[in-house]
């Protein structure tokens, strides 16, 4: 089939065990044709029985890249860092106001001095004045390294915010330590760290973060990020042009780019956990709907105007989706699955209508019908829903099932899960040529893929604390990247590049 350009959909939940589950038996994975009639079905992978022949699932520890910045210096030229490579580079910040400053690079010169054969470069970047006051500076202290001027582009990589800051790249450009502010013995911490890096002596160790049983190669780590405290939420969202990785930890928003750079972070909406993506203020802005499972505060960030309200549902909240809607059509609609029923309200919490029975668990998405509002009410039916409340098809019981996996193009239908499934994305993941596939965390640690037209797994791989997942393009390839919350740990999985189509490339789904 074709490779069409598919909205994002995101599915994270944590939903109690199903009657008669146990991790044991980690019951059920259904998925089902819009038609109602059963595509397949598939037993939701356990940990591995062979851990012994497993390959472990390893990321090199997240460090900063700063790229390939111009440094424009205080005689007028301009040095680009990329041409270090290969060299282990110090960049010192400072000013001539600033006294440990001044007390410092002196030293730093004859440390350049010292160990400039072996590879080391340094450029001392005056953060505050005009080049000329610069350069009168370091000619009274007798530097003779180069002398640059803060930027722009130097400020977005590294945020100098306390002088003397100094920064310690490797061979490859990465950060490899930092020291903000002056302390004693900074001048023999750098002297240690830069022979170290130059030496290779101080290497640097892959973490570990689970091993794959099914399809080893097929999705690998591209980075892991450790956030402060424990992520209950992820979603890709997109900000202009540029899609981001957006999470909730320790009460906060934070924003990760495709390489991994932590890019902002405000304080979360109360209430938000657990997000969804979606355009609730109808300005073609895709905004962030947060919530926790139980609780009635629901948590808006509208992300064009960057403002967050916090409001109350009717009734506890135990899962949440957002209606798409055609701009012609307004706003979107949010819609709670309650004990009290289905809710639908818009992004002011008013609510608009009210489907009665008690709701398990809401999804929503398009099929070649439009728009999909499905409910998984507390007899195991699922019905779907039309704009104006009314149930206007039902699907045989699917026992067991706590939760829905949404319809999203490339899927042809929509899922079933159990209660053992803690977090679910769908993506044009690319693994093994599956083209659309579902992905499943698991509460006993298991991270898997399976092809949505035929449920046959295609990644899988035993990860403590996976949690909440997304899925979204993030490179721009035509494929979705996977996310995984893990923990305090955000992580990004994509197809490896010899296993990559080309742009645009058409993909075939078994």
């Amino acid at each position: 089939m074709s490779s069409r350009r598919r909205s994002i959909v995101v599915l994270t939940f944590l939903l109690p065990l199903a009657s008669g589950a146990t991790l044991a038996d980690p019951g059920i994975v259904r998925w089902i044709r819009p038609d109602g009639t059963a595509a397949w079905s598939a037993p939701v992978p356990g940990p591995s029985s062979s851990a012994a022949g497993d390959t472990p699932l390893t990321v090199e520890p997240w460090l900063l890249r700063p790229g390939n910045l111009d440094v424009h210096l205080a005689d007028g030229s301009t040095l680009p860092l990329g041409g270090l490579r290969g060299r282990v580079v110090v960049l010192d910040f400072w000013a001539s106001w600033c006294a440990p400053c001044v007390h410092e690079l002196p030293q730093l010169q004859a440390l350049l001095e010292r160990l400039r054969p072996r590879g080391l470069a340094a450029i001392a970047i005056n953060a505050d004045e005009a080049a000329e006051t610069a350069r009168a500076a370091a000619e009274g202290l007798g530097l003779t390294l180069p002398v640059g001027l803060y930027s722009r582009a130097l400020d977005d990589a590294f945020e100098v915010r306390s002088l003397p800051t100094v920064v310690l790249l490797d061979r490859d450009g990465r950060v490899r330590d930092r020291w903000n502010g002056y302390q004693p013995g900074l001048e023999r911490a750098i002297a240690a760290r830069a022979e170290a890096v130059l030496d290779d002596s101080d290497a640097i160790a892959p973490e570990l973060l689970g091993s794959v049983s099914t399809g080893a190669g097929t999705l690998v780590p591209r980075w892991s990020r450790a956030l402060r405290g424990v992520v209950e939420g992820v979603a890709v969202v997109r900000t202009g042009d540029t899609p981001r990785v957006v999470a909730v930890s320790d009460g906060a928003l934070v924003g990760i780019a495709e390489d991994g750079r932590i890019v902002g972070e405000v304080r979360a909406a109360r209430g938000m956990g657990r997000l969804r993506c979606g355009d609730v203020t109808g300005d073609g802005v895709a905004d962030l709907v947060g919530f926790r499972r139980g609780s009635d505060r629901v948590g808006v960030v509208d992300m064009a105007r960057r403002a967050s309200t916090t409001w109350e549902a009717p009734a506890p909240v135990l899962d949440l989706a957002i209606l798409p809607a055609p701009p012609e059509a307004g706003p979107a609609g949010i819609a709670l699955a309650t004990p009290d029923g289905l809710i639908v309200a818009g992004a002011d919490g008013r609510v608009r209508q009210r489907v009665g029975g008690s709701s398990l668990a809401v999804a929503s998405g398009r099929d070649d019908r439009g728009v999909v509002l499905l409910r998984l009410g507390d007899g195991r039916r699922v019905d779907r829903v039309d704009g104006s409340g009314a149930v206007v098809s039902s699907y045989d019981p699917v026992a067991g099932s706590s939760g829905l996996v949404p319809p999203s193009d490339g899927a042809d239908g929509f899922g079933t899960v159990p209660g053992t499934v803690v977090g679910a994305a769908v993506g044009r993941f690319g693994a093994a040529g599956s083209g659309s596939g579902v992905a499943l965390a698991t509460r006993d640690g298991v991270v898997t893929v399976l092809a949505s037209a035929s449920g046959t797994v295609v990644f899988s791989a035993s990860w403590p604390g996976a949690g909440a997942l997304a899925a979204g393009d993030l490179d721009g390839d035509g494929l979705d990247e996977l996310v995984v919350a893990s923990g305090n740990r955000v992580s990004l999985l994509g197809v490896p590049e010899n296993l990559q189509k080309p742009h645009n490339a058409e993909i075939d789904v078994p």
